[in-house]
């Protein structure tokens, strides 16, 4: 199980940090914050696009997975599929359309501002 987890463990980061910057990238430009800032997928730059490791890494999970036969890895991958559902059901989807990226980056001009980084005029 050790030697999946370390496999699938880039394309899990990959993915949050894709989440992360599409956020930001969202509260840099509805609060009009002077910051040319793209994500990869934003700028269509295809050499950007392949330092992406999720694909490399699916392929490389698959593979493992093919290979492998583990009852307990098995139970893990079953036990992880209904926790992700349970989660899905447990979320409170009216509430979570409220939150947006400013509950999230609110107050970050403060430490952009130390590095010169400040409002469109």
């Amino acid at each position: 199980m050790k030697q999946y987890l370390a496999i699938s463990a880039p394309a899990q980061q990959a993915k949050l940090l894709d989440i992360i910057i599409e956020n930001f990238s969202r509260y840099v430009l509805i609060s009009r914050i002077k910051l040319t800032f793209a994500s990869p997928l934003a700028t269509g730059n295809a050499e950007l696009l392949s330092k992406n490791p999720t694909d490399a890494t699916e392929d490389a999970v698959d593979k493992f997975l093919a290979a492998r036969k583990s009852a307990a890895l098995d139970r893990y991958l079953d036990l992880y599929d209904e926790s992700a559902a349970a989660l899905e059901a447990s979320i409170d989807k009216k509430r979570a359309v409220r939150v947006s990226p400013h509950n999230f980056f609110e107050g970050v001009e403060v430490d952009l501002a130390d590095i010169c980084i400040g409002r469109r005029p």
